[in-house]
């Protein structure tokens, strides 16, 4: 699972992880983005978190939810190294809010 940076993106097919303040924008600098053919593999774990996660439109995401998220990822047999480095990737961009709000968005292609 690879995550890019705006300055990155070839497509549109993209959800972007953004901070609270940028809740209201698309295509934010200090974004990360994840193509869809990737997201597939957190949606069997987004699924067990959120009743009803909304995969075409904007979703809040609290750091304690993303927990979860990845604790079942985590906990997983043989869990490839991609999806480990993947929330690795995201736990340091969480902890780079400079207002260090305790949820961030997804949104949606």
């Amino acid at each position: 699972m690879n995550l890019l940076k705006k300055s990155e993106l070839k497509s549109h097919d993209m959800y972007e992880f953004c901070y609270a303040k940028d809740y209201l924008n698309h295509w934010n600098d200090d974004s990360l983005y994840l193509i869809d053919e990737e997201f597939i593999f957190l949606m069997p774990y987004l699924d067990k978190v959120f009743s009803q996660y909304h995969y075409f439109g904007p979703q809040k995401v609290t750091v304690s939810e993303w927990e979860k998220v990845k604790q079942l990822a985590f906990g997983e047999k043989g869990q490839k190294e991609c999806i480990i480095k993947f929330f690795i990737q995201i736990d340091e961009w969480i902890n780079n809010d400079r207002n260090q709000n305790d949820y961030f968005w997804i949104l949606g292609i």
